[in-house]
């Protein structure tokens, strides 16, 4: 079963780069939270 890993690599790096967006989203978000909750008074 040649074909097996040819299909999951590249599955793999599109899953570990969502991954990374995925993380740098939250990332920001929980920066921009924190942001506007020291803003406010």
């Amino acid at each position: 079963m040649p074909t097996i890993p040819l299909l999951t690599a590249p599955w793999h790096g599109m899953a570990r780069r969502a991954e990374l967006t995925h993380v740098n989203a939250m990332r920001r978000v929980i920066f921009y939270a924190r942001g506007l909750f020291v803003a406010t008074p």
